[in-house]
């Protein structure tokens, strides 16, 4: 059977009365049925795999710090390093947050250096949500960020998906 990774970043076990979260949910279930699925997830400083809790940020001030400055700059896909070696995932469902991060690239990167075949398909929830985040510094400087690097996801992503109401 073949492998999918599908990544959320809400986190489901949390959320299970939010629209968001039941889509997400629908989508895992849908793909459960014909792949050998994980299911990824992480926000508000935990991490989770198949619902288990792989970190916890927020167990002191320092590491929720910590959380906030990787999640800008590198995302926590570095916690599922060891099982990209070991699952050599075929299908990866990759739902959008709004920013890339280097992270994020590097994270498509190694998906392809164990599975070269793999596909990965990337869900944008909405578009343009550049309004919904507001225009702090901070904000401004992730736009860049983000146009900078959305040259570099052609090298790795199969196609973009999208659902809207036209």
């Amino acid at each position: 059977m073949k492998k999918a990774l599908l990544y959320f970043p809400l986190l489901l076990q949390d959320n299970e009365n939010s629209g968001i979260a039941k889509k997400c949910l629908g989508i895992a279930d849908a793909f459960k049925k014909k792949y050998n699925t994980d299911v990824f997830t992480d926000a508000h400083g935990k991490v989770y795999l198949n619902d288990i809790l792989l970190k916890d940020f927020n167990t002191s001030r320092m590491r929720s710090r910590l959380y906030n400055y990787n999640d800008i700059v590198f995302g926590q896909f570095d916690e599922i390093d060891n099982k990209l070696k070991d699952k050599k995932y075929d299908i990866v469902y990759f739902r959008f947050h709004y920013f890339l991060s280097w992270g994020m690239i590097i994270f498509f990167k190694k998906i392809k250096k164990y599975n070269p075949s793999a596909k990965i398909y990337m869900e944008l929830p909405c578009f343009p949500f550049q309004k919904e985040k507001g225009n702090s510094l901070i904000h401004k400087g992730r736009y860049v960020l983000n146009a900078l690097f959305t040259g570099l996801l052609k090298k790795y992503i199969t196609k973009i998906v999208t659902f809207d109401d036209l």
